[in-house]
């Protein structure tokens, strides 16, 4: 919800080539994202065993870690998911597809290697390796077309509809 209520404001930064107020809202998003899932972590670490026997049964407590590498995951699902807000306020649909085929190759590479040898804790590990990947490379492309050095897709910016 909070990154489809700021995609317009990133969109008009971006489509008026203000690239200042549009890095400034992403980062903002970023401090929030990154707050909030640190926050998740610290609970998970702190509280995760009672939180998991309140939520399920007692035997998911010894479960902790994998629990606390789900919420390190969280915290760059949170960052990926505000890239990806960035990429579509920046008109850049077409390039998110490979990027979200190149997430899923890494997660399923992460998984065959992980899982066989560290079980759920590897499929945790696993998932926050995926989740690095996309944050990263949705990073590198929004930097790419906010420099100028590429020209965002060339979708219309405006629909009109005459009579």
């Amino acid at each position: 919800a909070l990154g489809q209520s700021v995609t317009p404001r990133l969109g008009r930064g971006f489509a008026h080539r203000e690239y200042g107020a549009f890095w400034a809202l992403l980062k903002k998003l970023f401090m929030m994202g990154t707050l909030g899932g640190g926050i998740g972590v610290l609970v998970a670490a702190v509280a995760g065993p009672a939180i998991l026997t309140i939520l399920y049964r007692a035997e998911y407590a010894a479960y902790n870690v994998t629990f606390v590498w789900l919420m390190v995951g969280t915290v760059f699902a949170n960052l990926a998911a505000f890239t990806g807000y960035g990429l579509t306020a920046a008109r850049s649909f077409r390039t998110q597809i490979p990027l979200l085929v190149g997430e899923s190759i890494v997660l399923s590479a992460a998984c065959f290697i992980l899982i066989p040898k560290f079980g759920l804790p590897g499929a945790a590990l696993a998932y926050l390796i995926a989740k690095l990947f996309l944050t990263i490379c949705s990073l590198l492309l929004l930097m790419r077309i906010s420099d100028g050095s590429r020209v965002h897709e060339s979708e219309p910016t405006v629909m009109s509809y005459e009579n």
